[in-house]
């Protein structure tokens, strides 16, 4: 992961023109229109704060922390002067990290703390979209791509359990099973993640996708698990979805050969 200079160039309290800041995608959330729109309805100049600059070397600058705010600036006038605190002599991976350092305790997402994490050279985050990429599968917001992952901490978590096999393992079932035909939950995920963890990666997985293709849905293990929730039992809902796996598993097994049940 790329670490910050030691000593580099900060200068604080400049006054910056909101029209001459830029948005860098790369490692940037969206900023959703009706949050900006709320920010110029309510806006208050005493209570704006100063953004986060890098200076990059060919002058141009561009917002680390504060992209909302910005915007609404600019949606009053692209003339106005808004304070900022500028950082000098950062590479992308740099001004990524610091806006992972800046967002650590506020309420970005998921999939934009994945995303900066790449442009910041974050080993686990590198790991795990190595990974995706062998299956030709990506993390992002299209919902109307199966390949594409809207889950990024269910996968930190299966790693994290279970190391980088884990998730190879729980991407080989489901590719084997449905081909990514249907959108997965996390949960489903999880759930695959907890069983292989659970016996040590040793439940054979072409004899797990050929029953899953067989006999259910990414949707129907995920409405199977939220049924028994309901129900009243108590249980984390990835263990419910791995419950429901094993039974799958263990039907026209002698009962010497079953998995154990995990609730």
């Amino acid at each position: 992961m790329a670490r910050l200079k030691k000593g580099h160039k900060v200068k604080y309290g400049v006054h910056i023109r909101a029209g001459d800041l830029r948005i860098d995608s790369k490692y940037q959330r969206n900023q959703p229109a009706a949050r900006v729109e709320a920010l110029i309805k309510n806006f208050n100049s005493a209570g704006f704060g100063e953004l986060q600059i890098s200076c990059r070397d060919d002058g141009s600058l561009w917002i680390i922390e504060g992209g909302h705010r910005a915007k609404a600036a600019f949606g009053i006038d692209p003339e106005i002067t808004v304070p900022c605190t500028v950082h000098y002599d950062l590479t992308l991976s740099e001004e990524a990290h610091l806006f992972e350092i800046f967002n650590q305790t506020s309420s970005v997402s998921a999939i934009d703390k994945f995303k900066a994490g790449l442009v910041s050279g974050d080993p686990d985050v590198c790991s795990i979209n190595n990974i995706l990429q062998e299956f030709g599968l990506s993390v992002g917001t299209n919902k109307s791509d199966n390949m594409v992952l809207a889950c990024p901490a269910a996968l930190r978590a299966i790693v994290k359990r279970g190391g980088s096999d884990a998730l190879r393992w729980v991407l080989d079932v489901v590719t084997d099973s449905w081909h990514w035909r249907y959108a997965v939950h996390q949960q489903v995920l999880l759930g695959m993640g907890t069983i292989y963890e659970a016996y040590n990666g040793k439940v054979d997985p072409f004899r797990l996708s050929g029953l899953l293709k067989k006999n259910t849905e990414p949707d129907a293990l995920h409405a199977s698990a939220k049924g028994r929730a309901a129900s009243g039992e108590r249980h984390a809902p990835r263990l419910f979805v791995a419950d429901v796996i094993i039974c799958i598993y263990n039907k026209g097994k002698r009962s010497g050969n079953k998995l154990r049940r995990l609730v």
